[in-house]
């Protein structure tokens, strides 16, 4: 008997020293300078886990003994030992190969290892295999001390874009983006993610030496591919993918909200401290209006109350395609590209498509002259929801979307007035003025008289299905980016590069709406926006470049002019007298055109 108990007592004593010698880490990881890194694996135990996007981390090791293993590309894999620490905070070093890859700085390129700024690149294998839609989406999470933000949940929306932080309260705080040289008004919304050769990012002060107060917060430099010497290579991808909803906002039934309002009566009226009153009335305020609702979820609707969040999202879909030629000699390459991505948004009438092509072209037409010509269309097509989803989550359960035999017939048999057909969509006004009866979650059986101040709910909305689904927001936007470059070698070392680039954009906006779709009251409508923008840059540099042993010396001679020009015209029209016709000719009242003209000029030496 003593040694069966003396044996349990060790295997006992060995399974607590096993579950104590468990420990809990957590720090942060940074790179020599301090920034957080995010997205590095920490690999412990034959687990792994990610760092946040603030670089921090928490992990649960075996023993003291365990090795945490820190990687993320482009920096030199760091591992510690856990020992007794609760808190391990951690410094990448970049690697030496990183030091020694070349980086795009402003009009020129250098080594990673002499720029004295901070320069973060990251190269287009991280990038293409992202399925997202558009370029800001696809580094989101990448680059440290880059916060790329989504701010809205539609489908091909843009991003809100930070590098180390917001430096202006007023003042735009987006950095500049510049596509193979050129700045892009409009961000990254014309680039197709799968010619992106690399994306450079210029953190610090050092950008605003080469773009001026335009780069205050920062600089994006995006390089697209080209072609290369070699054979003739093709290449083709489809990726397609399917998106459904997490998670959505933990939301109470009618029945459920009027149960807790009747249990919360019960404990008032047994409170001996309560001297309100002590009947239903006295302790559950508009008693009439919650009754009304529960017998109307429970009678109407059978107990099944509506799911609003479920009746706006859905199941999206994603795709792209890709296909590329690419080659060349030894003094001439081209590179030809076309891609189709379709985004779906969880979200009804939340879609997004685009078309692109690039055409770039790069030859050395003598000895001293070469030549490179880049040309880029693109077209995409927006689909926006005019509703909130804010709406559909504060809608109440007990109004259904549309009405049923049962609605119909129930409101149409005590005001035969109102004719409810099966389908029409539900509103508030449909339900008040009515009498219910039902039974109360007490087991009690009461009626709500059918007397006008009876509204089971009230809003100025309409039923936001009906809001979303007569109202149409679509956007056209059609964009070209050009550009021609010439380089002269005038001497060993020296040479003149001179280029041309024009960028133009066309949106056409639509935007309609059904008589009394989002409000009663309000009129069918069309607004049309057309926005143009144009933008000619020209660019003339003198480059000197000189290699004394360990030493590299490097001269940049420049001027640039750069115009922008920005056209809009606003038009709107309502009260058409046809909900299928939307030409302003037959609108019955056209409102007050809005126009405006910009133009911008900017010349630097």
């Amino acid at each position: 008997m003593k040694k069966t108990i003396l044996m349990f007592l060790l295997v006992f004593s060995a399974i607590m020293n096993a579950q104590t010698d468990k420990q809990k880490i957590s720090g942060k990881v940074v790179d020599n300078t301090g920034q957080a890194i995010p997205n590095v694996t920490i690999s412990v135990d034959g687990n792994s886990i990610i760092t946040d996007l603030d670089g921090k981390y928490t992990v649960q090791v075996k023993s003291a003994k365990s090795v945490l293993k820190f990687s993320y590309l482009g920096f030199d894999t760091k591992s510690v030992e856990a020992g007794k620490n609760s808190t391990l905070n951690v410094t990448l070093l970049e690697s030496n190969n990183v030091l020694n890859e070349i980086v795009v700085v402003g009009y020129g390129t250098q080594k990673r290892s002499s720029v004295t700024g901070s320069v973060a690149k990251l190269k287009s294998e991280r990038i293409e295999k992202a399925p997202v839609s558009r370029l800001d989406q696809a580094i989101q999470g990448k680059i440290a001390g880059v916060r790329v933000q989504n701010i809205s949940s539609e489908a091909g929306a843009t991003t809100q874009i930070n590098i180390r932080g917001i430096a202006s309260i007023s003042a735009g705080a987006g950095p500049l983006v510049v596509v193979d040289g050129q700045p892009m008004a409009d961000g990254m919304g014309s680039v197709n993610n799968a010619d992106v050769e690399s994306v450079e990012v210029l953190k610090d002060a050092a950008s605003a030496a080469i773009y001026g107060s335009r780069a205050a917060g920062g600089v994006i430099m995006i390089t697209t591919k080209k072609g290369k010497e070699g054979k003739t290579k093709f290449k083709f991808s489809n990726t397609t993918g399917i998106k459904s909803v997490a998670k959505t906002y933990d939301v109470m039934s009618t029945t459920d909200y009027v149960e807790r309002l009747y249990a919360e009566s019960t404990l008032r009226i047994n409170d001996p401290l309560w001297t309100g009153g002590t009947t239903l009335a006295n302790t559950i305020g508009s008693l009439g209006k919650f009754q009304s609702q529960y017998a109307i979820e429970k009678e109407l609707l059978n107990g099944q109350g509506t799911d609003w969040q479920k009746e706006a999202l859905r199941t999206a879909f994603y795709q792209d395609l890709q296909f590329n030629v690419s080659g060349g000699s030894k003094k001439n390459s081209f590179y030809v590209s076309s891609g189709f991505q379709k985004d779906d948004g969880l979200m009804l009438k939340s879609n997004f498509q685009k078309l692109n092509f690039r055409f770039k072209f790069d030859s050395e037409l003598t000895d001293k002259i070469k030549l490179n010509v880049n040309l880029n269309p693109s077209n995409t097509i927006t689909e926006r929801p005019a509703a909130n989803f804010i709406d559909f989550a504060r809608f109440p359960s007990f109004m259904p979307v549309y009405h049923t035999q049962k609605t119909a017939d129930y409101i149409n048999a005590q005001d035969p007035t109102r004719n409810i057909k099966v389908g029409d969509f539900a509103e508030d006004d449909d339900f008040s003025g009515i009498a219910y009866s039902s039974i109360d979650p007490q087991g009690n059986a009461y009626t709500v008289s059918n007397n006008t101040n009876n509204r089971p709910f009230n809003t100025s909305n309409t039923n936001p299905i009906r809001n979303l689904t007569q109202q149409d927001d679509k956007t056209n936007d059609f964009r070209f980016q050009g550009s021609a470059g010439l380089t002269f070698e005038l001497a060993k070392g020296l040479s003149f590069k001179t280029t041309q680039s024009v960028y133009f954009r066309n949106t056409e906006r639509k935007q309609t709406g059904e008589t009394n779709a989002a409000r009663f009251g309000n009129p069918n409508y069309a607004t049309y926006t057309s926005t143009r923008f144009y933008d000619f840059l020209t660019e003339n540099t003198l480059n000197y470049n000189k290699s004394i042993g360990n030493h590299d010396f490097t001269a940049l001679v420049g001027a640039t002019y750069e115009t922008k020009n920005t056209k809009s015209l606003v038009t709107a029209g309502t009260t058409f007298s046809s909900e299928s016709i939307r030409n302003l000719n037959y609108a019955t009242v056209i409102l007050q055109p809005v126009q405006s003209d910009i133009t911008i000029n900017l010349a630097s030496v």
